[in-house]
């Protein structure tokens, strides 16, 4: 299995995947990426916040993506995105007619806890998508996974469903429409949590298909959700949170 997902080094017959390999990190107000091809493993495309010292970007925003070729990756990302004074946030960004090719994740939204400030991202959409064998969550809103180089965030791991939530980031108005995955490994289609104080808004889910895997051995694969409030229409499994 790890041989066909393309995760042994062919010389050295050892499970690699090398992180800290992003394909376009967007700190910026305004840009237009188009027909652009990435082999990598770590974010692929990913819109992230500007600084509070950036004189010309306050908000990372305006963000277009119309046509991508994506091998591996973790996915069309936004973040990660953490609660700051002055707020963080990164807002209005679409990702259109992208094809992938197993990747850990696809859709991909990550907060990241911080003891005080603010943070919003808002108006994200994904538009005609085409992925074939994500490996692990083919969709995942929620908290960041991991424990960064500086010991900064959550230390969950790559399935601890137990992993906080962040009250302090708002999320809302994200689209996925015509989205469609075929060959998931993992148990679920993918997972979406926000915090029960603060909830994710306005999502909406249009002519989304997720399936998986013929050979997974899953016996029951659906959605897992928390906290989510929008509108569902034409997903398969069906959605509901």
């Amino acid at each position: 299995m790890m041989q066909e997902l393309g995760l042994i080094d062919e010389e050295t017959g050892i499970p690699t995947y090398p992180l800290n390999t992003d394909g376009f990190d967007l700190s910026v107000d305004g840009a237009v990426l188009r027909n652009i091809t990435i082999l990598n493993w770590d974010d692929a495309v990913v819109p992230k916040p500007c600084k509070s010292s950036y004189e010309t970007c306050q908000c990372s925003s305006n963000i277009l993506v119309d046509g991508a070729k994506v091998k591996y990756s973790v996915g069309m990302t936004i973040g990660t995105v953490s609660p700051t004074d002055p707020p963080n946030c990164v807002e209005n960004v679409t990702f259109a007619n992208v094809e992938m090719e197993r990747p850990l994740k696809a859709v991909y939204i990550k907060t990241n806890y911080h003891t005080d400030g603010s943070a919003t991202i808002k108006n994200i959409t994904y538009v005609n998508m085409t992925v074939h064998d994500p490996i692990w969550w083919p969709v995942y809103v929620g908290p960041q996974q991991q424990t960064q180089p500086d010991g900064s965030g959550s230390g969950c791991d790559l399935w601890d469903r137990d992993c906080p939530t962040e009250p302090k980031v708002t999320i809302s108005d994200v689209t996925l429409m015509n989205v469609t995955m075929d060959g998931a490994l993992w148990w679920t289609p993918g997972q979406m949590r926000c915090n029960e104080t603060n909830p994710c808004e306005n999502f909406v889910l249009n002519d989304v298909s997720i399936a998986r895997r013929k050979d997974s051995g899953i016996l029951k694969y659906e959605w897992d959700c928390d906290n989510i409030h929008g509108v569902f229409t034409n997903v398969d499994p069906e959605l509901s949170c």
